[in-house]
């Protein structure tokens, strides 16, 4: 699972290593196999 891409304020950020996901932000996820549980309730999903 990879994170592709957060939207803040109307702004789509790259993450890199600092980036900090925050509450109402849309984060975007990349994965080859599906959705996993374990990573979507990370995300209170």
């Amino acid at each position: 699972m990879l994170v592709v891409g957060v939207e803040r304020d109307g702004d789509v950020l790259t993450p890199r290593g600092g980036t900090v996901v925050q509450q109402g932000g849309v984060v975007s996820l990349f994965s080859e196999t599906g959705p996993e549980r374990t990573s979507l309730e990370a995300f209170g999903t």
